[in-house]
């Protein structure tokens, strides 16, 4: 890809399922940081385990970090989520939200302390958090968090039964959030397989399917 698009500048990394579960991703990191030296690296997780790694994140050169957080309240998180990895078992409900919360907010504190530029992904569910979102800004904004970022939720499994949220409805959510965070109106949706460079003056209006290409390998809001 860097020989095709010298213009690459990012690598960014958002998968298999979360990549702090997958001790390869530090091998990658590393890899990437040894071997091209000049290229930013970027990584999105659910931040459940970054607290525990931050500092291995910062050693292996990340330099941005991506952190989907969907609620501050661990009420409606353990709504959100079926069940989080506890200590002995797994946890469900507002124990489950309460230590997906406490993860996430204590791990991007410490990763806006150890100088990352850190982006908030939020996927607005209808009827759930909504009214929530801005509340999410606050806090982390509060946190030192740098951009954020409200994506419409795509019904699938649990919420299949939802309609996905209208342009409007994004739009309406975006503006209260942008009360406390600058927010990130380019992408539409994200992805972890693209490949390219946004479109200049890209709106939400005028969004395409170009519009989820960052300058990275793959894409990671971060960059």
């Amino acid at each position: 890809a860097l020989a095709q698009y010298d213009y690459l500048r990012v690598v960014g990394v958002a998968g298999p399922g979360d990549p702090l579960a997958n001790p390869q991703t530090f091998d990658f990191l590393s890899e990437v940081r040894r071997r091209w030296p000049d290229l930013l690296l970027c990584l999105s997780t659910n931040g459940l385990y970054l607290p525990k790694y931050i500092d291995r994140l910062c050693e292996c050169g990340l330099t941005h970090l991506t952190v989907t957080i969907n609620a501050v309240d661990p009420k409606i998180a353990g709504y959100i989520v079926q069940w989080v990895t506890g200590e002995d078992q797994a946890l469900i409900g507002r124990q489950a939200g309460q230590r997906l919360t406490e993860a996430q907010l204590a791990g991007v504190a410490r990763a806006v302390q150890s100088g990352l530029q850190v982006k908030i992904n939020s996927v607005l569910i209808p009827g759930i958090n909504s009214d929530h979102l801005p509340e999410v800004a606050r806090v982390v904004h509060e946190l030192g968090a740098h951009l954020m970022n409200v994506i419409p939720l795509l019904p699938r499994a649990g919420f299949a039964q939802l309609e996905r949220p209208s342009p409007a409805d994004v739009a309406q959510v975006r503006k209260a959030c942008a009360a406390y965070m600058p927010m990130m109106y380019h992408c539409r949706q994200c992805r972890a397989d693209a490949m390219g460079l946004l479109i200049d003056d890209m709106t939400v209006e005028r969004c395409s399917a170009q519009s989820n290409l960052t300058p990275a390998l793959t894409a990671c809001g971060g960059s």
